[in-house]
Order: C-alpha cells, then structure tokens, then sequence
C-alpha cells in the first residue's frame, strides 16, 4: 500500500522536472519552420490547381477566359506566398545567426573558465 503514493510523488517529481524541456521545444522557430512548411504546402496546393484548371481547359470544362483568370490569380497567389516565404527565411536566418553567435559566446565563457581554474589544461591544449 505504501508503493501506490510512492509511485504517484516519483512521478510527480519526474513531470515536474521534464516540464521546462516540453517548452523549450516549442519556441518560436518551431512555429517559424511549421509556418514556413504551411506556405509551402499552400503554394504546391496552387500550382497543382493551376495544373487542374489546364487540363480542365484542354479537355474543354473551362473556356480560354476562365482559364486565363484562373492562372492569373493563381500567379498573384504563389507571388504572395513566395513574399511571405522570403520574409520567413530572412527571420530564420536572423534565428539561426543568433543562435551561433550565443553558442559561441557560451564556448568561449567555458573555455576561459576551464582555463583559469585549471592551468594545466592550458599547457595540455597548447601542445597537443
């Protein structure tokens, strides 16, 4: 009898202590990538019903004028979501430079710190 609430306060420790890492999982570059991935998707969307709308047209569903509309908007279409597209790729970019140069930072702060609380580590990393 003295297992269940055993098992219940471990269990509460471990979700607890697992619940900071399913937030870090989903900062907002996730979100970034999955709305990239989003408009990527609604773009082959468009071009496979542009490429519906040709066929639809060659099989004479659709006159030369509705086809002719429908192909315009879909270039409005795909050029609005290529701008989006572009935009999101400059923020990730900006993301990923960011995260390097705080990566980079954070070696360099441990490295100095290794260095200065152990001095052989110097001498061993200068000759070998």
């Amino acid at each position: 009898m003295e297992i269940v609430p055993g098992f219940l306060i471990a269990l509460i420790a471990i979700a607890v202590v697992l619940f900071p890492f399913r937030r870090i999982r989903r900062r907002p570059h996730s979100r970034i990538q999955q709305r990239l991935q989003e408009l990527q998707a609604r773009r082959q969307a468009v071009y496979e019903d542009l490429g519906t709308s040709q066929l639809e047209h060659e099989l004479g569903n659709i006159t030369r004028i509705n086809l002719s509309e429908r192909l315009k908007l879909g270039k409005y279409d795909i050029a609005a979501l290529l701008k989006e597209e572009a935009q999101i790729g400059i923020v990730l970019r900006a993301i990923e430079k960011n995260l390097e140069e705080e990566i980079e930072k954070t070696r360099l702060e441990i490295e100095t710190k290794t260095t200065s609380c152990n001095p052989e580590y110097t001498q061993e990393s200068s000759t070998g």
